[in-house]
């Protein structure tokens, strides 16, 4: 936590019921709905620029670079050496690897005519939900070893049919969260059974300079956290992993209430916040754009040399992607907090 102690208090939230039986989920795919999406001939092209330039990298006059406004597509291609694996009119899906646990996001623009999760009033409804600003407004599951989409389905059933959006072969929707007694319309949790969304072309590029990469944790902030709990227990058999319940967490004046929930066997992890104060990011999150994904976290091998490459690729091609500046507080109970801010050249260690 930032310029304040963090008191940290543990707990343990009861477990929500489980599912009929516990159901074998992974993380598959997040996708964001994005003011704009340009055609895949435009991102093959990136591909081109972005690796001809990072095979030969040198420190040169740093390159003015505007973080604002940018195109995420445009900005993992550089940064990750991420691909392009499939399209349609309106959505680009960009992957770290080939590996079936690697980090992938859908990235769906306006107008889409179809398929389904693509359409433009899929993208509408996301974007109304979201005070009118681009979001993450789907989380993808999995299925697998003997789950399908039909015993996911089954249990929203007989728990939450409120929630339910579309139910297709292969593939179920459902809204996260509630809004009172129905359903919040910005964010829907997708549950497949395949490994390709239907509507899509693919393409087989070169992951050569990738930076491999698979999903670590998928973040909400909720108004009713232990509602969104309550959902994930009853649906999916998920329950609080005790070891990581934050519980209330206080830096300053902004106080929250945090719990990471998942399955046994620890596969996936979703956190949980909601807010107990109005200061903080949470508090702000939720008065200007409610219910929602607040951040999805991606793990690397080495993050101390992709932080590094980052910096280098923005300052010599001014390209990419920027980092905050990360206060020594942030890092207050690491000895090594010099070395691991010069290692990943912050600028502002202070």
């Amino acid at each position: 936590m930032r310029g304040a102690v963090a008191v940290l208090l543990l707990c343990c939230t009861p477990a929500a019921a489980l599912a009929p039986r516990p159901l074998d989920l992974r993380f598959d795919h997040v996708q964001i709905f994005a003011d704009a999406v340009a055609p895949v001939e435009t991102y093959a092209a990136v591909e081109t620029r972005a690796s001809q330039a990072c095979a030969t990298l040198q420190e040169e006059d740093e390159r003015v670079f505007d973080s604002t406004n940018r195109d995420v597509v445009a900005q993992l291609l550089w940064a990750l050496q991420w691909r392009v694996v499939a399209h349609c009119a309106t959505s680009v899906v960009v992957a770290a690897s080939q590996d079936d646990d690697a980090s992938t996001f859908v990235i769906t623009g306006p107008g889409g005519q179809g398929p389904a999760w693509a359409c433009h009033e899929r993208w509408a409804e996301a974007r109304e939900a979201n005070a009118g600003r681009a979001s993450v407004g789907c989380l993808a599951f999995r299925c697998v070893g003997e789950t399908t989409v039909d015993d996911v389905h089954a249990s929203y059933l007989e728990t939450h049919p409120a929630l339910i959006k579309t139910k297709e072969e292969g593939m179920l929707e459902a809204y996260a969260y509630y809004d009172g007694d129905g359903p919040d319309f910005g964010t829907v949790l997708r549950f497949v059974e395949g490994d390709e969304l239907p509507g899509l072309t693919w393409r087989d590029p070169d992951f050569s300079q990738s930076i491999k990469a698979k999903p670590d944790h998928w973040v909400s902030n909720v108004h009713n956290r232990q509602g969104f709990l309550k959902t994930l227990g009853d649906c999916l058999g998920y329950e609080s992993q005790v070891e990581f319940a934050s519980g209330v967490v206080a830096a300053g004046d902004a106080v929250i209430e945090s719990t990471v929930a998942g399955p046994s066997d620890r596969s996936v992890f979703l956190p949980v916040n909601n807010a107990l104060s109005d200061a903080g990011h949470v508090a702000s999150f939720l008065d200007q754009l409610g219910n929602g994904v607040q951040h999805v976290a991606t793990r690397v091998d080495d993050l101390l040399m992709v932080v590094r490459r980052a910096n280098l690729i923005r300052r010599c091609c001014g390209e990419g992607l920027a980092f905050l500046a990360v206060p020594r507080s942030y890092y207050g109970d690491l000895a090594s907090a010099d070395v691991l801010a010069e290692r990943a050249r912050v600028d502002d260690a202070s």
